[in-house]
């Protein structure tokens, strides 16, 4: 699959993303990531540590 995204508004999403998926998740390690799905045309980036959840959707 294959998607086009500015840069910088992946950067800014993916910082975001990261406050969340943190060095905090030592103990569930499949929460330390980020899931990037494609829906239509807007890539939607989506993190939690089970406290805090952050979406992020780039159109």
């Amino acid at each position: 699959m294959k998607f086009r995204v500015e840069r910088e508004l992946l950067t800014e999403a993916l910082g975001a993303a990261a406050r969340v998926a943190s060095n905090r998740n030592n103990a569930m390690p499949a929460l330390s990531g980020v899931h990037m799905q494609v829906k239509g045309d807007a890539l939607v980036l989506t993190c939690t540590d089970n406290d805090l959840s952050v979406r992020s959707t780039l159109a």
